[in-house]
């Protein structure tokens, strides 16, 4: 069989076994809910201490594998990336913000992948199969190992923020990847950052309902191929549809994201600047930029400073330079 149909016959039934009820982040064969892994009281999750340890050495693993790129700065600074899956947002941080060096990235696709590993290293991740899953795999099917990566997202997520919770702690630069939904979203980024006196920009990358579909068929497709061609251990990290399809209530309108974005820039107190990219475009299509609490095209900006307008001036520079006080700029003089 071709590798081509051997990929198309195994999305079709991968988009069933993500469409699953028991595909759930909270879902019995989920990590959080592995006994090995984790306690449960009342609805607080404790992870048992072999797993704390392992949480703490992944944290550790991210902070240097930052470290080897450029110093970490400590400058009280973090940069928000937002946008639906499959937008792009990994590569607007890679060619537009030269990668962001200095700051850690605080993604819970990262730790994902070192669960997994964990797992796989461990013989442990068939524990993960859901019903329909460990159905598939006796009919013949199997799944690489990324395809079990909701069944983490919970687990991944929690270690994700605890980084970020350590690296503000110390007042260390960061990014935080996320998809920011809706403005409740934002409202915890904005209170989490606002209240640790965080300075933060926000970078949103934008498309159609389309184009994030595309882009995370993509994704996932030609990371398949590389498993299947033994170049990849891992494979493809698919999104359940039904979460790519909340942030795109309207098919055809913007994503739920791209409000949010712009409310976390307009409301959050510690914001910067705010800049929102097209998917595919060479540059950002708003570029904005806070001052006086209000965001102002950058453009503009930067001429109010070059140039302030009367009530900019300071009025001991205004009444120096007022007729007849004999004391001028020094233009001229």
């Amino acid at each position: 069989m071709e590798i081509d149909q051997r990929i198309a016959e195994h999305y079709a039934v991968l988009q069933k076994v993500m469409a699953d009820a028991a595909m759930n982040p909270l879902g019995p064969q989920a990590t959080i809910n592995q006994p090995a892994n984790y306690t449960r009281v009342g609805g607080t999750y404790i992870p048992t201490p072999e797993r704390e340890a392992l949480h703490e050495r992944w944290i550790n693993e991210v902070i240097q594998e930052a470290a080897l790129k450029a110093e970490i700065g400590a400058n009280h600074h973090a940069v928000v990336m937002a946008g639906a899956p499959g937008m792009g947002k990994g590569t607007i941080q890679r060619e537009r913000l030269n990668d962001l060096p200095g700051f850690v990235a605080c993604d819970p696709d990262r730790f994902k992948e070192k669960i997994i590993e964990h797992e796989l290293r461990m013989g442990t991740l068939d524990a993960l199969d859901t019903p329909l899953m460990a159905e598939l795999k006796e009919q013949g099917h199997a799944f690489a190992p990324m395809e079990y990566s909701t069944l983490v997202h919970q687990e991944s997520s929690m270690v994700s923020r605890q980084l970020q919770q350590q690296l503000q702690r110390e007042g260390q630069d960061f990014i935080i990847d996320t998809v920011l939904k809706d403005v409740d979203s934002a409202r915890g980024v904005m209170a989490r950052l606002d209240d640790q006196n965080y300075t933060y920009d926000v970078v949103s990358v934008q498309g159609t309902a389309a184009e994030s579909k595309a882009g995370i068929y993509g994704r996932w497709e030609s990371a398949h191929r590389d498993y299947l061609e033994g170049n990849n251990e891992l494979g493809g990290r698919p999104v359940p549809s039904e979460f790519a399809n909340d942030t795109f209530p309207d098919p055809s309108g913007p994503s739920t994201t791209q409000e949010a974005a712009r409310w976390l820039a307009d409301h959050g107190k510690g914001v910067i600047c705010f800049q929102q990219y097209r998917r595919g475009a060479d540059g950002p299509e708003i570029d904005l930029v806070k001052q006086e609490g209000k965001l102002t095209a950058r453009r503009v900006a930067i001429a109010r400073k070059a140039f302030p307008t009367a009530h900019e001036v300071p009025k001991t520079l205004r009444k120096m330079n007022r007729p007849g006080t004999g004391r001028g700029t020094g233009i001229g003089d």
